[in-house]
């Protein structure tokens, strides 16, 4: 202005100017390294413009904008002549979207989103339209909080990439979380390139575990010194590692690994533990119902002392030096049957898991593949339940019922 005594007020503006006489106290100084317009002669407001939200609503005059649209969308009228018609979008903890990208103003969520908006104790969820979808992330999936991930009955599959580790978890001492449901594939990291855990507590239930690489330990799982976790009608397969080509435990003081009805086969080591690795901790592993059998490179379960207490319940392995257990222990033998192929972990008919495992270690009613867990005589070991009794069993309740009639008739 020409001189100091011209009168400017200015309320909700954006501009480089700041020597208002006077205002509502809610102007902006326009920044150059900020967004504002689209651009090339284009001056509606770019999608993340520094003017979006930014006025104030009692100065509206007209219910829309230059070009006819809504004046007001979103908290708040924009600055300027032209309103951004898109909103930002209701934080939600149910993901609608199988794209891994964080845009608050796409009315979208994402997974990556959804466990940002997610306060601790909450659980994510996902959309009925994501069914059988595979999410690709970007980068590492990292849970800072006790939140917890359930796929539901939907068939969703979380995939590094190859690029990527899948999902780190990091609430510190007081996490607790949940992972459920869901298939987590194609991870590549150091260590944990399919879950990893720093800290805190994870339950991992009705997951499956498969096809990734970590070029040091844990190739499907990495459980750091200061977490812990537990493990129910979860494949561990197909993963490869240095060291614990299934899982890698630490095992600091305190800590506990339980495997309850787990699979772990077909993992891969180059150095120690196939299936699972055991470093000199004193934490406790323990595995009730499980298979830990057919892995490759190096022996089924390695533990790097003598000294590392590690129980077993009812499992299936090549490995017998339990430090302590049942009792009901078996002996994995290659020649006999045990799955339906090198890659379908589901049991054969007359496989070695059948009717071994213990009906009091069972925490849910249904297996990996959503039939019945308890089929037959008593649970069978792994994830998979066989749906189906054996012949020998059918003809057993054939003759039973066929004797039952007899004696009716003959009294």
């Amino acid at each position: 202005k020409k001189t100091s005594t011209r009168v400017v007020k200015a309320h909700n503006t954006l501009s480089s100017f700041t020597g208002w006489s006077s205002g509502s106290g809610a102007n902006l100084v326009y920044s150059a390294s900020e967004p504002l317009f689209v651009g090339d002669g284009d001056y509606s407001l770019a999608r993340d413009s520094q003017a979006v939200d930014r006025g104030a609503d009692a100065y509206v005059a007209t219910n829309t904008d230059l070009l006819g649209n809504v004046r007001v969308v979103g908290a708040s009228v924009d600055l300027g002549a032209y309103e951004l018609q898109v909103s930002q979008e209701v934080p939600s903890t149910v993901v609608t979207t199988a794209s891994d990208v964080v845009d608050e103003t796409d009315g979208l969520v994402s997974l990556r989103e959804a466990i940002a908006y997610a306060n601790a104790g909450e659980v994510v969820t996902f959309a009925p339209t994501l069914a059988g979808q595979t999410i690709t992330l970007t980068s590492e999936l990292t849970v800072e909080k006790s939140v917890s991930v359930d796929g539901e009955a939907l068939g969703l599959t979380l995939s590094g990439g190859g690029a990527t580790r899948v999902i780190r978890f990091l609430g510190g001492a007081e996490g607790v979380y949940t992972l459920a449901n869901l298939t987590l594939t194609d991870g590549y990291h150091e260590r944990g390139a399919g879950v990893y855990v720093a800290s805190g507590a994870l339950e991992i239930v009705n997951c499956a575990i498969v096809g990734n690489r970590s070029t040091i330990a844990g190739g499907g799982v990495y459980i750091a010194g200061a977490g812990e976790a537990s493990f129910v009608n979860t494949l561990i397969a197909e993963n490869i590692a240095n060291y614990g080509g299934g899982v890698y435990t630490m095992g600091a003081a305190g800590k506990s690994v339980v495997l309850t009805n787990c699979t772990i086969a077909s993992n891969k080591a180059t150095v120690s533990g196939a299936g699972l690795h055991m470093e000199s901790g004193n934490g406790t592993v323990e595995l009730r119902n499980t298979i830990v059998a057919a892995n490759a490179g190096k022996p089924d379960v390695q533990k790097k002392t003598s000294t590392r207490v590690v129980k077993a319940h009812n499992t299936l392995s090549s490995f017998t030096s339990w430090s302590s257990g049942s009792g009901d222990n078996f002996v994995y033998t290659a020649t006999q049957p045990l799955f339906t192929s090198a890659t379908d972990f589901t049991l054969a008919n007359g496989s070695q898991a059948l009717d071994r495992g213990n009906d009091a270690y069972v925490e849910y009613e249904a297996e990996l593949g959503g039939g019945d867990r308890i089929v037959g005589a008593r649970v069978d070991l792994g994830a998979y339940e066989r749906q189906e009794t054996s012949s020998n069993a059918l003809l057993d309740q054939a003759f039973a019922e066929f004797f039952d009639e007899e004696l009716v008739e003959l009294f």
